[in-house]
């Protein structure tokens, strides 16, 4: 009876020791806590244009517009972006083209072409419905006239001078020629008033000669 029982207690000892064994991971399967190790995954390297739109995609997001366009092709990049949602103000927009510009320039990627399209929300049509996605300005550099520029010492005011295409909503177009009839009458008027001065001073030389 005694030597039944050790046979039964050494036999319960031996399958609790198989069991933990085939558990902790025994010939044939997985240990859980032990995995295989994963195969590296190669990533491809960019090429140099995905790593120029990529700089490109940045900069311009950066200033808050949008690249809709790139095309890389021969010397350069011809660019077509957008700033959508302005206000319909003449500074703002000259300034936001300005900001836009000088950050793709900064990216040092070769540019042939950029087109700037700019758009607002703010117009309504005659009825005073509003108006979504209205284009208000157009803004084309060449590539020669792009690089040219100092984007950090221009004036946005002189965009219609250097610009090959350059065009404004009539709204815009008021502005801009209400802008340019200011600043004439301006000059107009520093003009006379140094005239006056200069016929001033003349008229008082004149009588102090008489008086000698």
């Amino acid at each position: 009876m005694n030597r039944g029982w050790l046979w039964a207690l050494l036999g319960l000892c031996v399958g609790v020791a198989v069991g933990f064994f085939a558990f902790q991971g025994g010939p044939g399967r997985a240990n859980p806590q032990n995995p295989s190790p994963a195969t590296p995954v190669r990533v491809p390297e960019p090429t140099p244009e995905e790593r120029e739109r990529r700089e490109l995609g940045v900069a311009v997001r950066g200033a808050d517009g949008e690249l809709v366009q790139p095309v890389r092709a021969g010397t350069g990049w011809t660019l077509g972006v957008e700033l959508p949602r302005r206000p319909v103000q003449l500074d703002q927009l000259e300034r936001d083209a300005m900001r836009l510009f000088r950050e793709i320039k900064r990216t040092g990627v070769s540019v042939d072409r950029v087109a700037l399209l700019v758009r607002s929300d703010q117009l309504k049509d005659v009825y005073g419905n509003p108006l979504k996605d209205v284009a208000i300005a157009r803004v084309g550099l060449s590539g020669a006239t792009f690089q040219r520029i100092n984007w950090d010492g221009f004036d946005p005011r002189n965009f219609p001078r250097v610009a090959e295409e350059f065009w404004l909503h009539p709204e815009l177009q008021q502005e801009l020629v209400r802008r340019d009839q200011a600043e004439e009458a301006g000059q107009s008027q520093a003009g006379g008033q140094g005239e006056d001065e200069q016929g001033g001073g003349t008229g008082s030389g004149g009588g102090g000669g008489s008086g000698g």
